[in-house]
């Protein structure tokens, strides 16, 4: 069995906040914790991840939000440039 990381995330809410962050610029620290917090500030704003899944337009929308307050308040962090 392959081991779950933040890098390859197995629950679907993580994939999908993954897959926007690498959509944003790609440049941020992938994490659980992040994945997890964002997820937590979506549901708490009225974000269902049913009607997302679903096609939800405005649920997009709210997480695409979310996921950008999480940046800009260093929730999710940016990547080490080496």
């Amino acid at each position: 069995m392959a081991a779950i990381t933040a890098v390859k995330p197995t629950r679907a809410d993580f994939r999908i906040i993954a897959r926007l962050l690498e959509i944003s610029s790609g440049g941020f620290q992938q994490s659980a914790e992040a994945y997890s917090r964002v997820s937590d500030v979506f549901q708490k704003a009225g974000g269902s991840w049913e009607a997302l899944f679903k096609g939800s337009v405005d649920d997009l929308s709210l997480l695409r939000k979310a996921i950008k307050v999480a940046i800009s308040k260093g929730i999710v962090p940016k990547k080490d440039v080496e």
